[in-house]
């Protein structure tokens, strides 16, 4: 597979990495690297993109996602964890509420056991000409501690090709066994490829 710009390897479709210059000496939210995505159907962001990501260097971070793209009908965007260079594909937990313009489209989902964390409805589309992008605030706290580490989040997305706008909040967590995260693996659930860009930053002070 090819396309990897600034990485050691390749994988198809991951446009490359902007590493950012944390400073101990900042207070506040600290960027720490930038990553896109275009003509893929999953990204890792990881230790690999820099040191300092999902480490001790900061007890709490925080992923942004913007630009968001997927032309696919009935793709969710899904999330899974890093451990020691191993995505894990079991034993997630998750709840998410989600709202719309139009009344009918309100939901929640939930589970107690499955393979990924769902972190929107079963349709993040955007229209056929692509215009319409969403956007998504992730935390996950202390990552680097042996315990069953819980991610929150927000997203705002379209659904589907007439341009439905849903808004998602959840809550979820790995609950297999208790070890360092080391990454995030983002996904769509139907294999189709998306468009987006990820930042990561680190609380200080």
């Amino acid at each position: 597979m090819s396309g990897i710009v600034n990485q050691t390897g390749s994988r198809s479709g991951v446009i490359g990495t902007t590493v950012g210059t944390p400073t101990t000496s900042a207070s506040g939210w600290i960027h720490i690297a930038t990553k896109s995505i275009s003509g893929a159907s999953n990204i890792t962001i990881n230790q690999s993109d820099h040191a300092s990501i999902f480490s001790s260097s900061y007890p709490l971070y925080m992923v942004t996602m913007n630009d968001y793209s997927d032309l696919a009908s009935g793709d969710s965007l899904r999330l899974r964890y890093e451990y020691n260079g191993s995505i894990q594909s079991s034993t997630y937990g998750y709840h998410y509420t989600a709202s719309g313009i139009n009344a009918s489209a309100s939901s929640t989902g939930n589970s107690t056991s499955t393979s990924d964390i769902q972190l929107a409805g079963d349709d993040t589309q955007a229209s056929s000409g692509g215009n319409r992008i969403g956007h998504l605030v992730l935390y996950i706290n202390e990552p680097d501690h042996n315990t069953r580490q819980l991610v929150q989040w927000r997203m705002v997305h379209h659904a589907g090709a007439g341009g439905d706008a849903h808004g998602v909040h959840g809550v979820g967590v790995y609950d297999g066994a208790s070890y360092p995260v080391t990454g995030l693996y983002f996904f769509t659930n139907g294999g189709n490829n998306f468009t987006a860009t990820f930042k990561v930053f680190g609380l200080s002070g």
